[in-house]
């Protein structure tokens, strides 16, 4: 399907069809190589492991679920650095066979054949046996609001059970359920949490031997003309962000023009963010170059001419996430000056970027640079990207942060609010969207390019962009001009 000239309409293309959905039959084995599934939220180059645990995939029964899908979203769950990687301290490593542990796909039917205490009804562990249930990875339960979200708890609690914790109750009404609670039955008057609490960290840390890390995502200072061309320096969240953890050349020439947009996710599964970079320039194809974490960004993992063509790359924003819950991150192409107003279009990473999974008109009118800042992140936590877009002068007089429900298509208003902020300037200000205190809700960011303190200040909002989470002052100096430096949490 050629298109994208400039721009389009959204309701002239239907969706992707969906990936087709594999059956297994019993005992078959599931050897996923790691290349070309991508992955979410790892380690960045400069934070080693102190302990690597490998698992290979399994499938057990005719199983109605993609054990693709199934996979890749195991990986992206256990690279989490809020879960049991512990910031990074664990790295989780699939194998072809002969892990440390075997994460199965089991049909309901099949769920005893691996102990009488395991049932049709839910997931469970058995020794070095990690089990989700085939119906509870599609449907969820009814004490979860979305399968996505669920689909992260229940990897999170049986492999929380292999390594070494039991069960848990809800410590009082109101707070966060821990992960080794049964969510799946109930609440006991504790909200759904996905991910372990600070406790259950540090006790997975004891019994494995190693020293937790912050749940905190790092940031990725992408420095466009640097001495050896593009160059990516790592704020480490651990520390406020007032320290460097790495800093690396990304073999790419200098890159000191609006054209290109830089993102960061593990598109290769080795646990450690890659580097998308994203050339947009007006008149051309746009192309993306997927440089390798783990080398440093010296080599490429993928270079592809994608099937949009814009007119006016400057009209265009750029973001990395998973669309449509297969565990492949794609590539979202938001074009403020789209016919019908702002329009989203979704480029397939499992067609390696060269088909599109999807084309939406969105709620909300045209928007340019000079006066919008658009991003995508998760506001309402039901597992779908939303889009972010922050009015740099609303009609309080104020920066206002507004969402649109990515599971209504865009389509559907789902935040609105004024925040604390005076009035941004786009050339001084950037915003970014990043789970910041690790609780699960996605919040909205914000780097000062030349701050009080005279470098470069970040602040984080709650979900609800009205309540400060934080404020830093980076290692970072002055990064005025959106030309010379770019920023994306990993």
């Amino acid at each position: 399907m050629a298109c994208c000239h400039g721009s389009m309409r959204g309701s002239a293309f239907p969706a992707a069809g969906l990936l087709r959905r594999a059956a297994l039959s019993a005992g078959t084995g599931l050897a996923l190589l790691l290349t070309g599934l991508p992955a979410a939220t790892a380690a960045v180059p400069g934070e080693v492991p102190q302990r690597t645990i490998t698992y290979d995939v399994r499938v057990r029964g005719t199983v109605q679920a993609d054990p693709g899908a199934f996979a890749r979203v195991a990986a992206r769950t256990f690279h989490d650095r809020r879960g049991w990687s512990l910031g990074g301290s664990i790295r989780f490593a699939q194998v072809p066979s002969g892990g440390a542990f075997t994460l199965w796909l089991a049909a309901p039917s099949s769920m005893r054949s691996f102990s009488s205490v395991c049932s049709a009804q839910y997931s469970c562990r058995v020794g070095r046996n990690v089990i989700i249930n085939d119906e509870r990875w599609r449907t969820g339960t009814a004490t979860w609001p979305t399968v996505r979200e669920y689909r992260q708890y229940v990897l999170n609690h049986e492999l929380g059970h292999w390594l070494g914790l039991g069960h848990s109750s809800c410590s009082r009404a109101g707070a966060p359920a821990s992960v080794m609670q049964q969510q799946s039955k109930g609440l006991g008057g504790c909200r759904n949490a996905t991910w372990p609490l600070e406790q259950e960290r540090r006790a997975a840390a004891v019994g494995s031997r190693v020293q937790p890390r912050s749940k905190a995502p790092a940031v990725t200072a992408v420095e466009r003309a640097g001495r050896t061309g593009t160059e990516a320096h790592v704020l480490d969240g651990a520390r406020a962000y007032a320290a460097w953890l790495s800093h690396t050349s990304a073999s790419l020439p200098a890159t000191d023009q609006p054209v290109w947009t830089f993102r960061f996710a593990d598109h290769d599964l080795d646990g450690v963010d890659d580097l998308y970079a994203i050339e947009h320039r007006s008149g051309a194809t746009v192309r993306v170059n997927v440089r390798d974490g783990a080398s440093g960004y010296r080599t490429s993992l993928l270079d592809t001419a994608t099937p949009l063509q814009v007119l006016d790359g400057g009209s265009w924003t750029f973001a990395v996430d998973d669309a449509d819950g297969d565990g492949v991150d794609d590539v979202y192409a938001i074009n403020g000056q789209g016919r019908t107003g702002t329009e989203v279009h979704v480029l397939d990473g499992a067609s390696g970027l060269r088909s599109w999974r999807l084309h939406a008109a969105t709620a909300l009118h045209r928007t340019d640079a000079a006066a919008w800042s658009l991003a995508v992140g998760d506001h309402d936590r039901d597992g779908v990207p939303d889009l972010y877009a922050v009015r740099h002068r609303g009609a309080t007089g104020r920066t206002e942060a507004h969402a649109l429900s990515g599971a209504a298509g865009f389509g559907r208003w789902i935040s609105h609010s004024a925040t604390p902020l005076g009035p941004s300037d786009p050339e001084t200000r950037s915003f970014e969207v990043a789970d910041v205190d690790g609780d699960g809700w996605d919040d909205l960011v914000t780097l000062e390019r030349v701050g009080a303190s005279g470098r470069t200040e970040l602040r984080a909002l709650d979900r609800t962009s009205n309540r400060w989470l934080l404020q830093a002052t980076t290692a970072l100096r002055p990064s005025p001009g959106r030309d010379a430096w770019s920023f994306d949490f990993s």
